[in-house]
């Protein structure tokens, strides 16, 4: 289990393949999103509330709040592009919109 680029390596862990215990999972994460320096891309504790194409100007609108401690507003940011991902380790499992060409 791991990335390619990033594997999966045993330092004082769980020695398994496949790691059963979440926080493992959460530690290799965490160390990828730091060593690749990409944290600060990243909404910890967050829940997006829904997703919307502006047909003005074809750039998405994410609206989401952080849940947990300090939740209570909502955020609107705006991107290029939206990327909504779900699978179970190497193979995913795409969701299928109307008009998309994967």
């Amino acid at each position: 289990m791991g990335f390619r680029d990033f594997p999966f390596v045993v330092v004082k862990r769980d020695p398994r393949r496949f790691p059963g215990h979440r926080e493992e999972v959460c530690c290799y994460l965490s160390d990828f999103a730091h060593d690749f320096g990409i944290v600060v891309l990243i909404r910890f504790e967050a829940e997006v509330l829904r997703v919307g194409l502006n047909e003005e100007n074809n750039k998405w609108a994410v609206a989401s709040r952080r849940i947990g401690k300090g939740g209570d507003g909502e955020e609107v940011e705006v991107f290029d592009a939206v990327v909504v991902r779900n699978g179970h380790y190497s193979e995913p499992h795409l969701a299928y919109f109307p008009g998309t060409c994967y």
